[in-house]
């Protein structure tokens, strides 16, 4: 990520996926602190290295603003899981 706070007056946070392992599905989804789903950036199958960019605005998958609060950014591949925490303040 590019910084792991998002604020209102600081426009979208940018997050870089890079994965070089086999060929497989990769997902970039967002959780609350709680761990429950918020928004699915990408859900796709690869057939070879991923190198992609996306961004969150902090808006859920109902296109609505999240609360303030801590968000986990959950990127995983086939071979690979990991979690960024983020920083939300409304």
């Amino acid at each position: 990520m590019d910084r792991n706070l998002l604020s209102p007056g600081n426009g979208p946070v940018s997050i870089h996926v890079a994965f070089m392992k086999s060929p497989g599905p990769y997902r970039l989804k967002i959780y609350n602190s709680a761990g429950e789903w918020i928004l699915t950036l990408t859900e796709r199958h690869s057939d070879g290295p991923v190198d992609d960019g996306f961004t969150w605005d902090g808006k859920n998958c109902r296109g609505g603003p999240v609360a303030s609060g801590v968000y986990v950014i959950h990127p995983t591949s086939p071979f690979r899981a990991e979690y960024r925490r983020l920083l939300v303040l409304r």
